[in-house]
């Protein structure tokens, strides 16, 4: 007696439909597809999407590592412009104070 991959089944609600879902199929659902050929699409796809998954968790993390990196150096930027700003002002305001007290002491 030959085996068929045409058995009779009865139909299940909570099984999923062979065409919407080919993969979730069983291979008895799948006409023309083994048992190993079903394995090795599912083990295939599997292996993509963990792949895309590793790839898009390392990428992500050099990215915010490479964001983090930038944004600490043009803070870095910023505070430096800010104490050399600060140290120009202050400069100019001993100048001016410098400048006020010379006419009154000439005055006097």
């Amino acid at each position: 007696m030959a085996l068929s991959y045409h058995k009779a089944q009865t139909h299940n609600p909570y099984r999923p439909i062979p065409f919407l879902f080919p993969l979730l199929a069983s291979p008895d659902d799948r006409i023309g597809i083994g048992e190993t050929m079903g394995y090795v699409l599912r083990v295939r796809f599997a292996s993509f999407f963990a792949g895309a998954a590793v790839a898009l968790a390392a990428g992500s993390y050099y990215l915010h590592k490479d964001y983090k990196i930038a944004h600490q150096a043009m803070s870095q930027q910023m505070n430096n412009l800010y104490k050399s700003l600060d140290g120009r002002i202050s400069s100019l305001e001993n100048l001016k104070e410098g400048e006020a007290m010379k006419p009154i002491e000439d005055a006097e």
